[in-house]
């Protein structure tokens, strides 16, 4: 490095303000324009050099902040550095060849004293140009070195990582091997890549901590020597590394819960069932042999209570199997009408007070999965129940158009308000007005899931303290010969 200059004398000055060649000097640890002499200002487009200090040169990019790095550390030890740069005063692009000597500021500052002449476009092949410009602004870490892992040139990125992890380009030994802590992984995958032409891989790098790199070695042909020499490409994915096995473990956990609660549920189902099955037992018996209303009506109360427990087990574990994607998928040509009317009695059984419509038009035979379409009608009355004013009814209707066919439950209640749409198929979800209405939140993302499983969608309009309608649409391909209305079947 040149010794101390006190920039500048007044003889030097003007000795350097002479010079053809363009000369600035600038501060690498303030990042600052110190000096420059007139055709250094010419080619900055600066009208002096006052105002040539008062610019900002703090780096723009990655790349510079790299090649910045990389001569803080060299130039101490080096006469002198040679590279093209290319600047842009005005954002004007001005490629230079550069000369760039460190000099000590009378502060004590690290500087350099960059001697530029500019490329002459006609002998520089622009591509070639702007090869260089992406090799030294790229943030991944390139290096080519010989086959037995010395120095032949390393892009800015890599460059400043060297210097990091405490390591020299002039290296006198295998340069290629010191770059990892797992040297018997890298010394396999360079042989390979010597004899096939190409390898790669993730390897532990040297450096403070772990440190993961995606290492990718590709074996070419040196164009001075005509040698083979290994082109190290190499990228940081550390962070990346810890985010994989932070979600592996979190990704264990999950499976480990989620096999547990199945082994619950599928315990609690068996364990809730038998007790609810002779309960309901009782009760029937007691409805068919009881005289006393009071009875009666208890009698009923029970058998809907067990109803209702019945039902939110066979939510859960269907839920559950949804979940681990083991749901069953066996369309076959059905009855619509007969399926829709079954739903419907069963609802009428559960809450035998409540009007329920269901419209007398022809409809056709679709290909469904009978049990799954019979549980998106459940949870979709059962749902017009539970969320409708007590006088008022249920009504079910169809819908055929040229693209599909549609059944719709609607029904005047509680609504959905206008900010829970978006959330309301997802998975426990309940709207933010149905608090003392029990539920799990499953009912409408288990009939979204079975629905795509037939191909078709829900549609929900709805208007809080108003009308909802829900719309299951199958797409025309599912439609077979159709039936008759039949009889009409209006209030119960």
């Amino acid at each position: 490095m040149q010794p101390e200059l006190p920039l500048f004398d007044r003889h030097a000055e003007v000795s350097i303000g002479l010079l053809s060649a363009a000369i600035w000097v600038f501060d690498l640890e303030s990042c600052t324009f110190i000096w420059a002499n007139p055709a250094a200002l010419d080619i900055w487009n600066s009208p002096s050099v006052a105002e040539f200090r008062q610019r900002d040169g703090t780096p723009q990019s990655v790349g510079v902040a790299q090649r910045f790095e990389v001569l803080r550390h060299e130039l101490p030890n080096k006469r002198e550095v040679r590279e093209i740069w290319t600047i842009y005063p005005d954002g004007q692009p001005k490629p230079l060849d550069c000369r760039i000597r460190g000099v000590r500021l009378p502060d004590g500052h690290l500087a350099m004293m960059i001697e530029a002449t500019p490329i002459d476009m006609g002998t520089q092949h622009v591509a070639e140009l702007r090869l260089v410009e992406v090799i030294n602004h790229i943030p991944v870490k390139l290096s080519l070195l010989t086959v037995d892992g010395r120095s032949l040139m390393h892009n800015p990125a890599a460059r400043a990582w060297l210097h990091r992890v405490g390591l020299e380009e002039e290296f006198d030994g295998d340069l290629y091997l010191e770059m990892f802590e797992d040297r018997d992984r890298a010394q396999r995958m360079r042989r390979r890549a010597l004899r096939t032409g190409f390898a790669n891989g993730r390897i532990l790098a040297r450096g403070q901590g772990r440190r993961i790199h995606s290492l990718h070695l590709r074996r070419i042909t040196d164009p001075l020597t005509g040698a083979f020499s290994l082109l190290v490409t190499r990228l940081d994915m550390t962070k990346t590394d810890q985010l994989e096995r932070r979600l592996a473990r979190a990704l264990i956990h999950e499976q480990t819960i989620s096999e547990n609660q199945r082994h619950f549920l599928s315990l609690t189902s068996h364990e809730f069932r038998t007790p609810l099955a002779v309960i309901d037992s009782a009760a029937r018996k007691i409805l068919r042999l009881a005289t006393d209303p009071l009875l009666l009506d208890r009698a009923t109360k029970i058998r809907q209570s067990v109803s209702r427990m019945a039902a939110a087990i066979e939510k859960t574990l269907t839920a559950s199997r949804i979940y681990e994607g083991k749901i069953s998928f066996h369309p076959v040509e059905t009855d619509l009408r007969d399926v829709v009317e079954g739903a419907v009695a069963i609802q009428r059984e559960i809450a035998p007070t409540r009007q329920i419509h269901l419209a007398n038009k022809a409809l056709p035979h679709l290909k469904l999965d009978r049990a799954l379409f019979e549980q998106c009608l459940d949870n979709l009355i059962s749902n017009a129940i539970k969320y409708s004013f007590p006088d008022t009814a249920i009504e079910i209707d169809f819908r055929q158009g040229r693209r599909n066919i549609s059944v719709i439950v609607s029904n005047m209640g509680i609504g959905i308000p206008e900010q829970d749409m978006p959330k309301l198929f997802d998975r426990f979800f309940r709207a933010s007005n149905v608090h003392g209405v029990k539920g799990t939140g499953l009912g409408l993302h288990t009939v979204m899931y079975f629905m795509k499983l037939h191909g078709g969608t829900v549609l929900v309009r709805s208007r809080e303290e108003g009308r909802t309608e829900v719309e299951l649409c199958f797409p025309h391909s599912a439609r077979g010969r159709a039936r008759g209305g039949g009889p009409s079947v209006g209030r119960n």
